[in-house]
């Protein structure tokens, strides 16, 4: 009961976040990308993409240390977000001196 509750509330948590983000509501999509992070470990095939969502979100809400991280993450990956997550470190590397 409890993996198919988590599973419904990953893919709510999710959708939700990856809605507010395509809305330009970036706390709310912060928000809800968060509360799904902790049940995305068992679930390979969700897990970069809601990095990869927390990386945008948060590198548009200018916690650019923050997007580095969750973009390192994502791009540690294999998944369709990977060569993505890379190209956006190297552009907030360039724009963005001293970050880690």
């Amino acid at each position: 009961m409890t993996k198919r509750k988590n599973a419904i509330l990953l893919y709510a948590y999710s959708t939700n976040g990856e809605q507010y983000f395509n809305e330009g509501k970036l706390s709310p999509a912060d928000q809800e990308l968060r509360k799904a992070l902790p049940l995305v470990e068992d679930n390979a095939a969700v897990k970069p993409e809601v990095l990869f969502y927390l990386g945008l979100a948060n590198y548009k809400m200018e916690k650019v240390q923050e997007a580095v991280n969750f973009f390192k993450t994502c791009a540690a990956m294999k998944s369709p977000f990977q060569a993505q997550a890379n190209k956006n470190l190297v552009t907030i590397r360039a724009q963005y001196h001293g970050v880690k």
